[in-house]
């Protein structure tokens, strides 16, 4: 499945619950582990995935790749809607917020101050285009709508020169453009068509 298989689906899934925990099954991932790579997945914008999972989803065959990227996006569909999805985001969002820059603290009385202060440091630290929203499903919504629109630039045809494009218009393009091509048409496909239904449903 190559990297962008595991970005759309576990970055940011059923059919039934057999088919579903199928693909996990195969990549050697446990619900809980995949529900904890969604979330730092998602609020990065970047694949948070061990390499030998990579190297798993990168052995499946074409058609194990298009069937496990519906499984893999229904999962993460289903687990954002839960509670624990939202609260998982919600602790990670914290804990990156207070990575970036640490929030001023003083003594109670001034717990009011503190948290007014909290709320413009978050701000500043998620940006004015508001990068890490507070609402989690502003962020998955955001991390769809990226996808759907580099996807649909990807060129399957494009030359390869050794491990890089042949084209340096092509070599300069972002790592999610990159990712898609390598994943290939078939698995972008099909992944546009399961995210374009959820897209529709948020």
């Amino acid at each position: 499945m190559k990297k962008l298989f595991l970005w759309v689906a576990l970055p940011l899934v059923l059919m039934s619950a057999t088919a579903t925990y199928a693909i996990l099954e195969q990549l050697e991932v446990t619900e809980k582990d995949a529900s904890s790579m969604m979330v730092r997945s998602l609020g990065m914008g970047y694949p948070a995935i061990d390499r030998a999972i990579i190297n798993k989803a990168r052995s499946l065959s074409t058609d194990l790749k298009v069937t496990g990227t519906r499984q893999l996006i229904q999962f993460a569909k289903d687990y954002s809607q839960t509670e624990a999805f939202r609260k998982d985001y919600k602790q990670w969002r914290s804990e990156y917020l207070n990575g970036g820059k640490k929030k001023f603290r003083l003594r109670n009385p001034m717990d009011v101050l503190n948290s007014a202060i909290d709320k413009q440091v978050d701000k500043v630290v998620g940006g004015e285009d508001n990068s890490i929203p507070e609402d989690p499903k502003q962020m998955v919504k955001k991390r769809l709508e990226k996808f759907m629109e580099v996807s649909a630039t990807v060129d399957f045809d494009a030359a390869l020169n050794g491990s890089r494009f042949a084209d340096p218009r092509y070599e300069a393009k972002p790592k999610e453009w990159k990712m898609c091509f390598r994943a290939g048409k078939e698995v972008v496909a099909a992944a546009r068509e399961e995210v374009a239904k959820w897209l529709q449903e948020l």
